[in-house]
């Protein structure tokens, strides 16, 4: 058993009796794999003219236009946000002479679906419209939450599991939980936001995520 591999460490705590306890600390790590169920993705429309008022009405007809697709093709409406819009100088160079044709606006709408297998159809009604792209596509995992919570869950039995291993090695009597961190601050979070994927393992499929937690757990020890 390599216990070095265990962080762990002794210290000692005075109790609110008021004598000292020696402390055992072991940090435990537990990880669920789940494959991605939903996806994300930004619509942008771009407009150009010299009125910001008729650049607005056209967005907004716009954005009409692909709220009603999404919902066609079964996207929900509440999956459905505008967050943002921009306006910007529309510039153009001529031998070297910069000049203000107008303005630029742009507005985004963050869309997310639960079926990926609904993607290229969406997408073929989308870019239909002029003026219209999709960026920043991502994978999602729907009830993370509920994912970091079963895996908070695996790192408490690991911790245990570590500090039975290490009492036993040590030749001393594993105590009461006297104390608790949760490490990863309750955080799920899927591969795009760069957490800890999980090493390569015989029950780890292509397009896994791994979603993960970190505790310390602190026992007392006599």
């Amino acid at each position: 058993m390599r216990i070095a591999l265990f962080l762990a460490c002794f210290c000692l705590i005075f109790s609110s009796t008021g004598f000292a306890q020696n402390i055992l600390r072991v940090s435990g790590h537990g990880t669920v794999l789940t494959a991605p169920d939903g996806l994300q993705f930004d619509v942008i429309m771009r407009e150009k003219g010299p009125l910001v008022s008729k650049l607005f009405a056209s967005v907004s007809q716009k954005t009409e236009q692909v709220q009603s697709l999404l919902i066609k093709q079964g996207v929900e409406k509440q999956h459905i946000q505008s967050m943002q819009i921009f306006v910007s100088p529309w510039i153009e160079y001529e031998n070297q002479n910069r000049e203000q044709k107008g303005f630029e606006l742009t507005r985004i709408i963050k869309v997310n679906i639960k079926e990926t297998e609904a993607l290229s159809l969406i997408f073929d009604h989308v870019f239909r419209i002029a003026n219209v792209e999709i960026n920043n596509i991502q994978m999602l995992v729907n009830n993370e939450q509920q994912h970091y919570e079963t895996a908070l869950l695996n790192a408490i039995a690991d911790a245990q599991d570590k500090a039975k291993q290490m009492a036993g090695k040590l030749g001393v009597s594993l105590g009461e939980v006297v104390g608790v961190s949760e490490i990863s601050a309750n955080l799920p979070v899927h591969e795009s936001a760069g957490m800890m994927r999980v090493a390569a393992k015989d029950s780890f499929m292509p397009g896994e995520t791994g979603i993960s937690a970190i505790v310390e757990v602190q026992f007392a020890i006599n």
